[in-house]
């Protein structure tokens, strides 16, 4: 036997964060096939200690998880930046 199969992407997202995530969903959805490659494990990321921080969304940030549909299941968390 030869070596084994590597997996065929159209692209490669380094980074499973905000950014990385919602380029992937948007490339997605254009057809282009996608895989993210995160050093985190899932499970480790879903613990409640993990420090996932606290990102900023301006407004064409906003508008972007909007249209890739992430927005509705983020929008019972976020918040104003008050001070």
């Amino acid at each position: 036997p030869g070596p084994a199969a590597s997996p065929r992407t159209d692209v490669l997202i380094v980074g499973g964060g905000l950014a990385g995530l919602s380029l992937a969903v948007a490339l997605g959805r254009a057809g282009i096939d996608v895989t993210v490659a995160e050093r985190a494990s899932l499970d480790a990321t879903v613990e409640p200690g993990f420090d996932g921080r606290v990102t900023a969304i301006a407004h064409a940030s906003w508008k972007l998880l909007e249209a890739v549909g992430a927005w509705r299941h983020m929008q019972a968390h976020a918040q104003p930046i008050l001070d």
